[in-house]
C-alpha cells in the first residue's frame, strides 16, 4: 500500500521483490485532496506525479521486469464542463 503517490520513493519499498508492477492509482473527483481543486492541481498533476514516482521506484528495482500502466476516463474528464456541452 502507498499512502500518497506524489511522494518522491513512496513506491521503491512495494516495487522490491515483485517481477510485475502494476499501476492503477489516480486521484478520483470527489476524493480527499481533490476538493475544491480544478481539474489539472486536483486530477492531472498528481495522477502523472505519482506514475513517474512509481516509474521512477521500478527502474531502481533490479526485480521489476515488466510495468503495466491502467488509465480511467477520468483523465481525460474535465468536470467543470457542464456534460450537455462539446
Amino acid at each position: 500500500m502507498v499512502e500518497n503517490i506524489e511522494t518522491p520513493g513512496a513506491f521503491d519499498a512495494a516495487v522490491q521483490g515483485v517481477d510485475v508492477v502494476v499501476h492503477m492509482a489516480s486521484p478520483l473527483p470527489g476524493a480527499q485532496g481533490t476538493i475544491g481543486k480544478d481539474n489539472e492541481t486536483g486530477i492531472l498533476l498528481p495522477a502523472r506525479d505519482g506514475t513517474v514516482n512509481m516509474l521512477n521506484s521500478a527502474v531502481k528495482s533490479p526485480s521489476v521486469k515488466r510495468v503495466v500502466l491502467t488509465s480511467s476516463s477520468t483523465a481525460v474528464v474535465d468536470f467543470t464542463v457542464p456534460l450537455n456541452e462539446p
